[in-house]
């Protein structure tokens, strides 16, 4: 959730539990990822499931 609107630049690999304090920490910019980027991202997040 936070690599679509910009907070981390790379998504790592979904073997691990999400860290809410982590989460709730690094929202505080407003910048987002190209449309394409999400798509693409989501798309290979569904192929390794």
């Amino acid at each position: 959730m936070l690599w679509a609107p910009g907070y981390v630049d790379e998504l790592s690999d979904p073997d691990f539990n999400c860290d809410v304090k982590k989460f709730v920490s690094i929202i505080t910019d407003s910048k987002s990822q190209d449309l394409s980027e999400i798509l693409d991202e989501a798309d290979l997040i569904y192929r390794l499931h």
